[in-house]
């Protein structure tokens, strides 16, 4: 008797055990698999810009009057962002954390990027968002650059690179830019083709 009771615990013990050790790996895949999406996520939001400039020119390369307008109006939305956290000169939060160390002097941010307000991240994608959504109106792309927007703003703000209200803002004006170069862009098609109907019209 004592040695069946003394069996049975050992496979008790080793069962238990065992299980322990399935919970525990389980446990650490899980936590590897959410840490390496957190990862993607956060590099996906840190280098949006490029992304999506890229993907943009790409859309855009049979359309040439867009395609002019959008490289355009990029150059333009950057300048003005920059010209914005000169003039304006509202840091970034305390707890600003910097997912990579490029474009750092010693750690440490330089020029117009010490300052915060408005986003350049945030301005971008709202750019990019407003111009190619506008101008395609394909739902899966539409879908496509809001997550991208919102994965940006949501790296933006947990890395403490920005507030919410620099987020905000810098949406907003990239937005306003983004509408204002594509309908700039409509006009100047359209006056093309209305130019051309008058060369066809009647002498």
């Amino acid at each position: 008797m004592e040695v069946n009771g003394a069996l049975h615990l050992l496979v008790k013990i080793y069962t238990n055990t065992k299980l322990f050790i399935i919970l525990f790996i389980i446990q650490y895949i899980i936590y590897y698999i959410i840490n390496m999406i957190k990862t993607i996520l956060s590099y996906i939001g840190l280098f949006s810009p490029i992304y999506l400039f890229l993907i943009s020119i790409l859309l855009l390369r049979n359309y040439k009057i867009y395609l002019s307008f959008y490289i355009f109006g990029t150059i333009i939305n950057t300048i003005l962002n920059i010209i914005l956290k000169i003039i304006i000169k509202e840091p970034r939060p305390d707890e600003d954390y910097k997912l990579i160390t490029i474009g750092t002097s010693n750690g440490h941010r330089f020029g117009a990027d010490v300052y915060g307000m408005p986003s350049g991240h945030a301005q971008t994608v709202a750019f990019n968002l407003a111009f190619i959504t506008g101008i395609l109106k394909s739902p899966i792309i539409t879908i496509f650059y809001t997550i991208i927007a919102i994965i940006t703003l949501g790296q933006r703000y947990i890395y403490k690179n920005h507030t919410i209200l620099q987020l905000f803002i810098g949406f907003i004006i990239g937005t306003a830019i983004g509408i204002l170069f594509y309908k700039t862009a409509n006009e100047k098609i359209k006056g093309e083709l209305n130019e051309k109907q008058d060369d066809n019209g009647p002498l």
